[in-house]
């Protein structure tokens, strides 16, 4: 059967980490970096993960009474559901320490590109910045994200670009500018890569096109 790292350790830390978790959640998360996790590329198996981030993400954007439970219930319920379904293999210590050091310095490097993303990077600056090759960071960053430093820098960009876009009037160049597009004809095609329409016409919909 062919299987797909549709989730690990590694990835949740990532996306629970955008949360602000607590320390509880973070023990729960952590406790399933002792396990090798794979999710079967079954629809159903895929669509029952992706709930239990969906519910997560529903209760802390709407941060009601009784929401820091409901996260750290379905933080849960998510890690019980892939050890319990999923685990390929159970982790030694030295194999542990190992991922958990190649963890920290992922979230080194992210928390580095939310920081610094509206200035010059490249995976050489990123890489020179943690003392790191080039093919190694693209290695361990790929294998944590499942994405190259550039694709997910750029991805970060233009959430960034979106926000501008939706909630000022500031000229589509200047947003291209602080978020860290040199170029706007390069930010014109990465938007329409990720968002599937130009700039102009994510800020102004009803607007007509011309090519």
């Amino acid at each position: 059967m062919k299987l797909v790292s549709v989730y690990n350790r590694r990835f949740a830390a990532l996306h629970l980490k955008a949360f602000g978790v607590t320390p509880d959640i973070c023990a729960a998360v952590q406790y399933i970096e002792h396990f090798e996790v794979f999710v079967p590329v079954r629809q159903q198996s895929i669509c029952l993960v992706h709930s239990y981030f969906s519910e997560i993400y529903r209760a802390y954007s709407e941060h009601g009474r009784g929401d820091d439970m409901s996260i750290l219930g379905y933080t849960y319920r998510l890690m019980s559901h892939l050890v319990k379904n999923y685990t390929l293999a159970e982790l030694t210590e030295p194999e542990y320490k190992s991922r958990m050091i190649r963890l920290n310095k992922i979230n080194s490097v992210t928390d580095y590109i939310h920081e610094h993303y509206n200035e010059p990077l490249s995976t050489a600056a990123l890489a020179e910045h943690f003392y790191m090759s080039k093919s190694h960071l693209c290695r361990i960053f790929k294998d944590a994200t499942g994405k190259t430093p550039v694709r997910y820098l750029n991805e970060f960009r233009i959430k960034k670009a979106c926000v501008l876009l939706n909630g000022t009037n500031e000229r589509i160049s200047d947003i291209a500018a602080k978020t860290g597009f040199e170029s706007l004809y390069y930010f014109d095609r990465i938007f329409k890569k990720q968002i599937g329409v130009s700039p102009l016409n994510f800020k102004n919909p009803n607007k007509p096109q011309f090519s």
